[in-house]
């Protein structure tokens, strides 16, 4: 089964249905709302997931933390709006259809990434979405840092300023600009629900690892593609060989951070597996 199953399966209407009504109630102009729709749908909702899986798992109703969730996907596909970008990744396709600047124009994507942006932490302050305003702050920090300069952000400077990566460099830049995020996805989780210190830092270890065992499937599936434009891709530098190997070592570290949760973690494991291919 793989990513998209499980969330077409248990929460993709439930995102897509919240994420709806904030954009019909948040976003006037018609042209920009539909730019944001664009944009939104039609994802496999990854981030969202794992944030509602690490909510629940430490206890909390799945319904509450569905706020978080679209938040986060909110900022995840700002991210992607501008990636696709001529001056950036220059991409005219994106989840199966036209990036938002080949299909609205390149202003208006800007915009709809802005807005995208800005909507995430609005929609984090809000007290429908924690009624505790010291966990919002913090939802809110957090998502800031994995998004910003030592996150996101700072991946995707290092992709743009280094032509040649070395091994380290490429690591380091997977890290930040995919894995700070889906980190976060675990942590907001835990946080949503009041999880103990231990059980947040075990989330966000498992977090680390399934961020850097996505990266390295992802670009093991793309690596030719990745070749012909010149993308950095670690099965091209190191072969793909190599790549199974460190896929291997994150998949156990991921599992031993899941142990102490026991039967609560199976679909975090199951998630693992999906994105694993195995």
């Amino acid at each position: 089964m793989n990513v998209r199953d499980w969330v077409q399966k248990r929460d993709a209407k439930r995102l897509d249905t919240l994420s709806s009504t904030i954009l019909r109630s948040h976003v006037h102009d018609p042209r920009l709302r539909q730019a944001l729709a664009h944009a939104l749908f039609g994802g496999k909702r990854l981030r969202g997931l794992l944030l509602l899986e690490s909510a629940v798992l430490c206890g909390m109703k799945r319904e509450k933390a569905v706020r978080a969730a679209v938040a986060l996907e909110c900022l995840h596909s700002y991210s992607l709006v501008h990636d696709d970008l001529p001056s950036m990744d220059n991409d005219n396709m994106r989840r199966g259809k036209p990036t938002v600047h080949k299909k609205f124009g390149e202003a208006v994507a800007i915009l709809a990434g802005d807005a995208l942006l800005t909507l995430a932490f609005e929609i984090l302050a809000d007290k429908k979405t924690h009624p505790d305003p010291a966990v919002r702050a913090e939802l809110s920090l957090i998502l800031a840092k994995a998004a910003g300069t030592r996150g996101m952000v700072g991946g995707q400077m290092l992709d743009i300023r280094l032509k040649k990566l070395s091994r380290t460099q490429l690591m380091q830049m997977h890290a930040m600009k995919t894995g700070e995020l889906i980190r976060c996805a675990l942590e907001m989780g835990a946080i949503l629900s009041g999880a103990r210190l231990g059980e947040r830092r075990l989330l966000a270890e498992f977090g680390r690892n399934f961020g850097a065992l996505y990266q390295l499937a992802d670009d093991l599936l793309d690596h030719i593609k990745d070749e012909k434009v010149g993308r950095p891709n670690a099965a091209t530098m190191l072969g793909a060989e190599a790549v199974r190997k460190l896929m291997k070592k994150h998949i156990r570290s991921a599992m031993h951070a899941l142990k102490p949760f026991a039967e609560r973690a199976v679909t975090l494991q199951e998630m693992i597996r999906a994105v694993a291919r195995i």
